[in-house]
């Protein structure tokens, strides 16, 4: 997001699960300079009113990318206020909240789609040109689960061999967690996933034995 400001893209989309983690985008944006007024929060605009900014980081719930009422809808609100030439970021903080984006079968049948889901990929849909970024510790915990994620071309490109999301999603529910493997490892190669951890670089320890007293090593569990 900063990138693209700098670059003279003046709007973002971040969405996120809680609206209380909207403190933690502005403490995070500021972190990078920006200022906390760019920070937009959708809640705050009615909805079906025009959002009256002409530049910001427009920050919304999962929840309320969702709702609508009669023909006003959150998502027709942001897509009018992006613009359909939109290239700006579109951040999915907390992105295996669109978990199950696609309707399956399970032990009792036919289980439908979330409306997460739908939205989510309607909203990418929607803004076809713009740079999603989906922001996870949990990025999916079955691969069904990675149906919202369309923009990362597992299907239907030339990058890898499956024809639409359903073959995707059967081809390496077949392969296990040997194909998943296959599926990160080729996304880390294309620059598709960066998946972080904590260094240990500098961490010291030592192994410390503390002799306790009579009092202290007589508790009986009952």
């Amino acid at each position: 997001m900063l990138d693209n400001w700098c670059q003279g893209q003046r709007k973002a989309i971040w969405i996120s699960k809680s609206s209380a983690l909207i403190e933690d985008a502005r403490r995070d944006w500021c972190a990078l300079g920006g200022n906390e007024k760019d920070i937009i929060d959708l809640s705050k605009i009615k909805l079906g009113e025009p959002i009256p900014f002409t530049q910001g980081i427009l920050f919304a719930t999962y929840s309320t990318l969702r709702s609508r009422h009669n023909d006003k809808s959150r998502l027709k609100q942001i897509v009018e206020w992006a613009g359909k030439d939109f290239e700006g970021a579109i951040a999915f903080d907390e992105c295996h909240s669109m978990g199950n984006a696609m309707a399956q079968f399970a032990k009792l049948g036919m289980v439908a789609a979330s409306q997460q889901g739908i939205v989510g990929l309607r909203l990418q849909n929607a803004l076809s040109q713009a740079r999603v970024v989906y922001v996870s510790a949990t990025g999916a915990t079955k691969v069904s689960n990675l149906s919202y994620a369309n923009r990362l071309g597992l299907w239907q490109t030339g990058d890898f061999p499956f024809t639409s999301r359903e073959d995707f999603v059967e081809s390496i529910e077949g392969g296990g967690i040997a194909a998943m493997e296959v599926v990160a490892r080729d996304l880390k190669a294309l620059g598709l996933y960066l998946a972080r951890s904590l260094s240990f670089e500098g961490v010291e320890y030592d192994t410390l034995e503390i002799d306790l007293t009579p009092t202290q090593g007589g508790f009986a569990w009952l």
